[in-house]
């Protein structure tokens, strides 16, 4: 009576070997070929962007492959079956509240072939930013504010703006100051000098500065200059930002009592 309900023993040594080839083809694709491939492309060229579409390419083409070599090596049938069974399993799964996580991974495969953003990059998205750690199929991991690791759904980052503030080997800062309108033309000389200054600061293009509002009777002025893409973007500010205000209080461009209203952007 039993024996009517569980599967032929040979459906376990099927389901076994199609495992067991899977992740011997992940485990060569993640070790071998997307290395491989990280170390062709930066031979051939410079850009970081290029050299990760190669290796992404190359590692979701080494997954696909891996599914094909185990569905035949299991002897699984044919392609189409399975992918025909997969789609009915998606569309199933839909109906049942995984839109959401679909979504997700849709978002993710275009992530690693569009490369909006790559692993190194400092991007902002919503109330987050920090630099990219991970990019899975599901989600994108950032290093966040005192080093949290925050994890963002990849949906979000494809259909909410998003700022990815790296260019090459470079990353842009920004910073806004409430200075009143009678000092601001000072402040935005003393704000380029300061950040100058620093020597993680990059000479190249030149820290520069632009009114970008007018409130209760003060400049906004905004402060952008470009820093290492290894240097910490946060600490770079920070100390930026500390010490513009201390010189802005000694030229008495602004009053102690007020320094909390200039605020990084």
């Amino acid at each position: 009576m039993i024996e009517a309900f569980l599967p032929d023993t040979q459906m376990y040594i099927q389901l076994l070997r199609f495992f067991v080839i899977l992740v011997a083809g992940i485990l060569f694709t993640r070790l071998v070929l997307m290395p491989a491939a990280h170390r062709a492309a930066a031979r051939r060229s410079e850009d970081k962007l290029s050299t990760h579409s190669l290796e992404n390419v190359v590692g979701l083409a080494g997954l696909f492959m891996s599914f094909i070599f185990a569905l035949q090596g299991a002897q699984l049938g044919n392609l189409v079956t399975v992918l025909g069974a997969i789609t009915a399993a998606l569309t199933v799964a839909v109906g049942f509240g995984m839109r959401d996580q679909i979504s997700n991974v849709v978002a993710g495969f275009f992530i690693m072939t569009d490369n909006p953003f790559v692993k190194g990059d400092y991007i902002s998205a919503g109330d987050y930013e920090g630099v990219v750690k991970n990019i899975a199929l599901r989600h994108t991991v950032i290093n966040g504010s005192s080093n949290e690791k925050v994890v963002l759904p990849n949906a979000m980052l494809t259909t909410s703006p998003m700022r990815n503030l790296t260019k090459g080997r470079k990353t842009k800062v920004k910073s806004e100051f409430k200075i009143p309108v009678k000092k601001s033309e000072k402040f935005e000389e003393l704000a380029k000098n300061k950040a100058s200054e620093d020597d993680r600061v990059l000479k190249k293009p030149e820290p520069a500065t632009s009114v970008k509002a007018l409130e209760d009777e003060k400049s906004v002025i905004g402060l952008t200059y470009w820093i290492r893409e290894s240097d910490d973007l946060k600490g770079v500010r920070s100390d930026v930002t500390r010490e513009i205000i201390d010189e802005s209080i000694k030229k008495k461009i602004i009053a102690e009592e007020k320094k909390e209203e200039n605020k990084d952007n």
